[in-house]
Protein backbone atom coordinates (compact mmCIF):
# COMPACT_ATOMS: atom_id res chain seq x y z
CA UNK A 1 0.00 0.00 0.00
CA UNK A 2 3.02 2.48 0.78
CA UNK A 3 4.24 2.80 -2.79
CA UNK A 4 0.52 3.03 -3.87
CA UNK A 5 0.30 6.26 -1.79
CA UNK A 6 3.54 7.55 -2.95
CA UNK A 7 2.28 6.86 -6.57
CA UNK A 8 -0.55 9.06 -5.50
CA UNK A 9 1.48 11.66 -4.13
CA UNK A 10 3.64 11.81 -7.39
CA UNK A 11 1.05 11.85 -9.73
CA UNK A 12 -1.32 14.39 -8.43
CA UNK A 13 1.87 16.73 -7.77
CA UNK A 14 2.53 16.48 -11.42
CA UNK A 15 -1.53 18.14 -12.13
CA UNK A 16 0.09 21.36 -10.15
CA UNK A 17 0.70 23.17 -13.05
CA UNK A 18 -3.21 23.20 -14.22
CA UNK A 19 -3.29 25.95 -11.17
CA UNK A 20 -1.75 28.52 -13.86
CA UNK A 21 -4.37 27.07 -16.89
CA UNK A 22 -7.27 27.18 -14.43
CA UNK A 23 -6.26 30.81 -12.12
CA UNK A 24 -5.01 32.35 -15.64
CA UNK A 25 -8.19 31.59 -17.91
CA UNK A 26 -10.65 32.94 -16.20
CA UNK A 27 -9.23 35.55 -13.49
CA UNK A 28 -12.77 37.77 -12.81
CA UNK A 29 -16.13 38.45 -14.25
CA UNK A 30 -15.02 42.23 -13.62
CA UNK A 31 -15.03 44.17 -17.17
CA UNK A 32 -12.56 46.50 -16.25
CA UNK A 33 -9.02 45.99 -18.35
CA UNK A 34 -7.67 46.97 -15.90
CA UNK A 35 -8.90 44.77 -12.77
CA UNK A 36 -8.60 42.12 -15.11
CA UNK A 37 -4.84 42.57 -15.87
CA UNK A 38 -4.41 42.77 -11.80
CA UNK A 39 -6.17 39.59 -11.33
CA UNK A 40 -4.56 37.97 -14.09
CA UNK A 41 -0.84 39.07 -12.65
CA UNK A 42 -2.33 37.78 -9.20
CA UNK A 43 -3.48 34.64 -10.24
CA UNK A 44 -0.31 34.23 -12.30
CA UNK A 45 1.58 34.75 -8.78
CA UNK A 46 -0.70 32.41 -7.14
CA UNK A 47 -0.35 29.48 -9.35
CA UNK A 48 3.20 29.95 -9.52
CA UNK A 49 2.99 30.25 -5.60
CA UNK A 50 0.74 26.23 -5.56
CA UNK A 51 3.57 25.08 -8.16
CA UNK A 52 6.36 25.99 -5.67
CA UNK A 53 4.72 24.02 -2.95
CA UNK A 54 3.83 21.20 -5.38
CA UNK A 55 7.56 20.91 -5.89
CA UNK A 56 8.60 21.44 -2.27
CA UNK A 57 6.16 18.16 -1.29
CA UNK A 58 7.56 16.21 -4.13
CA UNK A 59 10.71 16.60 -2.94
CA UNK A 60 9.19 15.31 0.49
CA UNK A 61 7.59 12.71 -0.89
CA UNK A 62 10.25 11.28 -2.63
CA UNK A 63 13.02 11.62 0.35
CA UNK A 64 10.49 9.45 2.41
CA UNK A 65 9.90 7.05 -0.64
CA UNK A 66 13.65 5.79 0.28
CA UNK A 67 13.26 5.46 3.57
CA UNK A 68 10.44 2.86 2.48
CA UNK A 69 12.18 0.82 -0.45
CA UNK A 70 14.46 -1.61 -0.95
CA UNK A 71 18.31 -0.09 -1.78
CA UNK A 72 19.43 -1.92 -5.38
CA UNK A 73 22.97 -1.27 -6.77
CA UNK A 74 23.04 -2.27 -10.22
CA UNK A 75 27.01 -2.57 -11.73
CA UNK A 76 27.67 -0.91 -15.18
CA UNK A 77 28.81 -4.48 -16.62
CA UNK A 78 25.15 -5.56 -16.05
CA UNK A 79 23.90 -2.73 -17.84
CA UNK A 80 23.23 -3.09 -21.84
CA UNK A 81 21.65 -0.02 -23.17
CA UNK A 82 21.06 3.39 -21.69
CA UNK A 83 17.81 5.59 -23.42
CA UNK A 84 16.18 8.79 -22.61
CA UNK A 85 12.24 8.17 -22.21
CA UNK A 86 10.16 11.13 -24.08
CA UNK A 87 7.01 9.94 -24.34
CA UNK A 88 4.48 10.43 -21.80
CA UNK A 89 4.32 14.01 -21.26
CA UNK A 90 1.25 14.34 -23.54
CA UNK A 91 -1.47 13.40 -20.77
CA UNK A 92 0.34 15.97 -18.24
CA UNK A 93 0.02 18.76 -21.26
CA UNK A 94 -3.60 18.10 -22.11
CA UNK A 95 -4.29 18.24 -18.53
CA UNK A 96 -2.69 21.56 -18.27
CA UNK A 97 -4.54 23.13 -20.97
CA UNK A 98 -7.65 21.31 -20.57
CA UNK A 99 -9.34 24.08 -17.64
CA UNK A 100 -8.99 26.85 -20.52
CA UNK A 101 -11.27 24.71 -22.31
CA UNK A 102 -13.65 23.87 -19.48
CA UNK A 103 -14.22 27.63 -18.44
CA UNK A 104 -16.06 27.65 -15.47
CA UNK A 105 -17.18 24.36 -15.34
CA UNK A 106 -13.95 23.44 -13.86
CA UNK A 107 -15.66 23.83 -10.33
CA UNK A 108 -14.80 21.59 -7.06
CA UNK A 109 -17.13 18.67 -8.84
CA UNK A 110 -14.26 18.36 -11.02
CA UNK A 111 -11.83 18.50 -9.15
CA UNK A 112 -12.92 16.03 -6.86
CA UNK A 113 -13.74 13.30 -10.04
CA UNK A 114 -9.73 14.25 -10.90
CA UNK A 115 -8.47 13.31 -7.31
CA UNK A 116 -10.50 10.17 -7.19
CA UNK A 117 -9.57 9.14 -10.74
CA UNK A 118 -5.74 9.75 -9.75
CA UNK A 119 -6.23 7.55 -6.88
CA UNK A 120 -7.62 5.01 -8.75
CA UNK A 121 -4.98 5.11 -10.96
CA UNK A 122 -2.49 5.20 -8.44
CA UNK A 123 -3.76 2.05 -6.72
CA UNK A 124 -4.08 -0.01 -9.82
CA UNK A 125 -1.28 0.71 -11.73
CA UNK A 126 2.12 -0.65 -10.91
CA UNK A 127 4.20 1.93 -12.36
CA UNK A 128 4.89 5.72 -12.43
CA UNK A 129 4.42 8.21 -15.46
CA UNK A 130 6.71 11.02 -16.87
CA UNK A 131 5.93 13.39 -14.47
CA UNK A 132 7.20 17.11 -15.42
CA UNK A 133 7.15 18.21 -11.49
CA UNK A 134 9.99 15.44 -11.44
CA UNK A 135 11.44 17.07 -14.60
CA UNK A 136 11.46 20.63 -12.77
CA UNK A 137 13.30 18.45 -9.99
CA UNK A 138 16.03 17.67 -12.78
CA UNK A 139 15.25 14.16 -13.01
CA UNK A 140 15.05 12.55 -16.25
CA UNK A 141 13.54 9.33 -17.35
CA UNK A 142 15.01 6.07 -18.79
CA UNK A 143 14.95 3.19 -19.84
CA UNK A 144 17.52 0.52 -18.81
CA UNK A 145 18.32 -2.82 -20.91
CA UNK A 146 19.98 -5.06 -18.71
CA UNK A 147 22.38 -7.59 -19.88
CA UNK A 148 19.69 -10.37 -18.51
CA UNK A 149 17.17 -8.96 -20.61
CA UNK A 150 15.12 -7.22 -18.05
CA UNK A 151 13.87 -3.47 -19.01
CA UNK A 152 13.44 -0.95 -16.06
CA UNK A 153 12.43 2.76 -15.55
CA UNK A 154 15.29 4.81 -14.09
CA UNK A 155 14.68 8.13 -12.67
CA UNK A 156 17.45 9.62 -12.21
CA UNK A 157 19.86 12.94 -12.24
CA UNK A 158 22.75 11.60 -13.74
CA UNK A 159 23.48 11.79 -17.19
CA UNK A 160 23.54 8.08 -19.54
CA UNK A 161 27.33 8.61 -19.56
CA UNK A 162 27.66 8.46 -15.67
CA UNK A 163 25.23 5.95 -15.29
CA UNK A 164 26.79 3.84 -17.96
CA UNK A 165 30.38 4.34 -16.27
CA UNK A 166 29.16 3.65 -12.04
CA UNK A 167 26.33 2.22 -12.58
CA UNK A 168 23.05 2.42 -10.64
CA UNK A 169 22.17 3.43 -6.82
CA UNK A 170 18.75 3.83 -6.35
CA UNK A 171 15.91 2.56 -4.29
CA UNK A 172 13.54 0.17 -5.81
CA UNK A 173 9.95 1.76 -6.48
CA UNK A 174 8.20 -1.08 -8.20
CA UNK A 175 9.99 -4.06 -9.58
CA UNK A 176 10.83 -2.59 -12.86
CA UNK A 177 10.89 1.18 -11.51
CA UNK A 178 14.31 2.58 -9.65
CA UNK A 179 14.97 6.34 -8.67
CA UNK A 180 18.23 7.13 -8.12
CA UNK A 181 19.36 7.67 -4.52
CA UNK A 182 20.40 11.01 -3.71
Amino acid sequence: MPNSLFRFFISILGLAPMSLAILVAKPSSKSSAETSLSAVSLNFLCALAICAIALFILKLTISLAKNHFNDIFIEESQISSISQRRNGLLPYFLSYIMPIFLGESAAMPFWIFCIVTTLIASALSSGISNNPMLYALGFKFYDIQMRSKINLLYISKESPQSIISNGIRAFQFESDTLIQRI
